[in-house]
């Protein structure tokens, strides 16, 4: 019988019939759908289907899908990158076939097109799995040489840890990297700072670029805990330094400090006066890190004309694109420094304002005037660099001393009031600073005793500059010291408060009375806490801040400290605030103190506070001296006497305090404000542009307004005290290391007598 035709398979049995050859055509050969389609009309298949047919076959049935969506070949690539960061090549595989790497690479390199921008990128940890139809493996170590998409994904890579760092993310971005790009990249790090700050200290004399060869990095730099950060922490220098900061840990285990030559126990010093007739005495010649003649700063000559251009900012951008400063290949860092250089290239204030930073911490003051005329015209936003806070933090009293502050004074007291630079991030005034500055240079004072928000640090900003001028960051010392991995001063370097420092902080003192008065009568922004029990806010005057400040210098003290130094800067307050009559603030002002809390001895559950003014704070606190010298307590008492003294003493009337050479038409004013002075008003007054080589002389604008009146009024014991002190200041450095830190004119034990009794003691 006959069976007759043979049925036809159904559409869906001849759609799995033709399954593998379809599979074969559009998934190994990739051809596009209009030719698989095309293919298929033909001998030997002779199947007809329309587009949507196949799609819906391809996709839905099959769930075919050639091309990997971008979301997952996104996440493909990060996993591949966090597997490159270990150097681990990897090869990928899609439902159990191998990825084509030109898909991955085409994403990749999109990825980063749209993310060269400041923001950071994430980073992804690593994943046990990321989906179920996608695995990697590591090649054999047989397999061919790195492909272009692993090129592509180290490039990638490198662009993503700049953005990190531009960004400031540390911790994400060392997460990133292993031991030998951590020690590579901070020792890179640490040569842009050198060359930054070595460009700006020198600008104007020697060398006219700084390169890594007369930046003399040959040596064996272990590794590095670096200089300590005080820029903006989101702009590029800023970063730098605190990444360098951050990458300091690491390496405590590895290197141990010894043989490094000591900077000598002499101070340098600057003289800053009126024009009169004295005999000069010289300053000492600071360590250099140069030994011939060429190398040392103190022989290096003016630049000629012409040498200025570029200017200072723009070398700073084109080192970034030529890395001339480092002798690490661009290519050997794990970050891409051409994405650095373009972030830079494109932000022009921040730039700037690395500039401008870079300048104070050189204490170039030539530099500083120039960078700060073109931001008056430019009106670029320096606010968040805290200037006013960074040049106290670099304070130099052996060339500077307080110019670089009066520059930056004179040029922003009003911007400064607006802009709200007078308070950095951390809440500090800058008296604040310049307490801290004291602590940092002459005491081993852990900085969480100071402020709760540096528990966890081991050094103050700006220990690689010493105030009194025995080291700096580039000094011989200091860069053995960074040789070894260290940056932390040792405390053996340390001195007392000496008189070059406290010339230098009394100076600024009076200098930001000058310019910003209110600011010196702000509360303290150091040494806040708050009660554990009843939750109140303890926050000090700054007459307390100065009290605990002088405690601690005492408790930390160096060798020979007698507190000498506090004793001068508690003069420089009370005499700036009786200056201007002021009724801010009052020695006898009392606020709620914990001491148990301040020396960390607090249980942590009664109320430990109470009401008490500066001197009350400074006879409690006696209680609590450990192993103080008789020297110290010597001068402990006489800060107590001072603030005992000055509680009682006349308001000062400053008609009758006129100094004798001012001009008639001041003295026969009906109101008198020494803050609009002429120059005309003076005799004698001249000025003269600083010199930028070390120990220049140039008058001091303080001199102007303190120093001519009888700040104490009637009281003649803190007024001889006060003469005393500034006469002492002005004539006398101990020039050899056997001989009294103090002149034959000046005897403690006869001020603290005088104090105690009320009486005028003569030596």
């Amino acid at each position: 019988m006959d069976p007759g035709p043979a049925s036809r398979p159904s559409l869906a049995e001849r759609w799995e019939s033709l399954k593998p050859d379809l599979e074969r055509l559009y998934l190994a050969e990739k051809l596009s759908l209009a030719k698989v389609m095309d293919t298929m009309k033909q001998a030997p298949y002779f199947f007809d289907a329309n587009e949507s047919q196949y799609k819906y076959r391809f996709n839905k049935v099959w769930g075919w899908k050639r091309n990997i969506s971008a979301s997952k070949k996104q996440k493909i690539n990060e996993y591949c990158q966090s597997r490159a960061q270990l150097g681990k090549p990897t090869t990928v595989f899609y439902k159990g076939k191998p990825v084509d790497d030109r898909q991955l690479r085409r994403q990749a390199k999109k990825a980063t097109r749209m993310k060269m921008t400041l923001a950071a990128p994430e980073i992804p940890a690593f994943p046990i799995n990321i989906f179920g139809d996608v695995s990697m493996h590591s090649p054999s170590e047989h397999a061919s040489p790195p492909s272009a998409f692993s090129k592509e994904l180290r490039n990638t890579t490198s662009i993503q840890r700049a953005h990190l760092l531009l960004d400031g993310n540390y911790d994400k971005l060392l997460k990133n990297l292993d031991m030998s790009e951590k020690e590579t990249l901070s020792k890179w790090l640490y040569q842009y700072w050198y060359f930054s700050f070595k460009t700006a200290k020198h600008w104007g004399r020697g060398p006219r670029a700084w390169t890594a060869r007369n930046l003399d990095f040959g040596r064996n730099i272990l590794s590095l805990d670096g200089p300590s950060p005080n820029t903006n922490a989101n702009s590029p220098a800023g970063i730098f330094h605190s990444s360098v900061n951050s990458l300091e840990n690491w390496n405590d285990h590895r290197t141990h400090v010894s043989n490094i030559p000591n900077p000598s126990q002499l101070c340098r010093w600057s003289i800053h006066v009126f024009q009169s007739n004295y005999e000069a005495v010289s300053s000492p010649l600071p360590q250099s890190p140069g030994s011939s003649a060429e190398e040392n700063p103190e022989h290096f000559k003016e630049w000629p004309a012409g040498w200025q251009k570029p200017p200072f900012e723009q070398r700073l951008r084109d080192n970034f694109a030529t890395n001339d400063f480092s002798d690490f290949k661009a290519e050997d860092l794990s970050i891409s420094i051409g994405t650095v250089a373009k972030a830079v290239e494109h932000s022009p204030g921040v730039l700037f304002e690395e500039a401008l930073g870079f300048a104070i911490m050189g204490r170039n003051p030539i530099l500083v005037e120039e960078l700060l005329q073109q931001w008056t015209e430019e009106e670029s936003d320096i606010s968040s660099l805290y200037p006013l806070h960074l040049a106290i933090t670099y304070l130099d009293g052996s060339r500077a001393c307080c110019q670089i502050f009066a520059l930056l004074g004179s040029f922003s007291d009003r911007k400064a009031l607006d802009k709200g630079m007078l308070i950095n991030g951390l809440g500090h005034t800058l008296l604040d600073n310049l307490f801290i500055a004291i602590l940092r240079n002459h005491s081993s004072t852990p900085p969480g005793a100071v402020d709760d928000a540096f528990n966890q640090d081991r050094k103050f900003a700006g220990d690689e500059i010493d105030i009194c001028g025995r080291w700096d960051a580039d000094s011989d010392c200091y860069r053995t010291l960074v040789s070894l991995g260290k940056s932390t001063v040792p405390f053996e370097w340390r001195h007392k408060f000496c008189h070059t420092s406290i010339q230098a902080v009394c100076h600024c003192i009076r200098s930001i009375n000058l310019y910003f008065p209110l600011d010196l009568f702000k509360e303290s922004g150091l040494y806040i806490k708050r009660c554990f029990s009843c939750g109140e806010k303890l926050q000090l005057t700054p007459f307390h801040a100065l009290v605990i400040t002088a405690f601690f210098l005492g408790q930390y003290r160096t060798r020979d400290e007698d507190l000498f130094g506090m004793v001068c800067c508690l003069l420089s307050l009370m005499a700036v605030e009786r200056y201007r009559g002021r009724e801010h603030l009052n020695l006898s002002s009392a606020v709620a103190v914990s001491i148990p809390m301040l020396l960390d001895t607090s249980d942590g559950v009664a109320c430990s506070h109470e009401e008490m003014s500066p001197e009350q704070l400074g006879t409690k606190l006696s209680a609590f001296q450990v192993g103080w010298s008789p020297e110290a307590e010597r001068g402990w008492e006489v800060i107590i006497n001072i603030l005992q003294e000055g509680k009682d003493a006349r308001k000062f009337n400053l008609r009758e305090g006129v100094a004798p050479f001012l001009s008639d038409r001041i003295k026969n004013q009906e109101s008198f404000d020494p803050t609009n002075l002429e120059p005309e008003d003076f005799q004698e007054l001249y000025y003269e542009k600083p010199d930028l080589v070390p120990g220049y002389s140039g008058i001091c604008g303080v001199h102007f307004f303190f120093d001519e009146y009888r700040v104490f009024g009637l009281n003649n014991i803190l007024g001889h005290l006060w003469a005393a002190v500034q006469t002492e200041l002005l004539t006398y450095r101990r020039q050899d290391q056997d001989k009294s830190w103090y002149s034959a004119y000046l005897d403690l034990d006869t001020v603290s007598r005088s104090l105690k009794h009320h009486v005028i003691y003569r030596k």
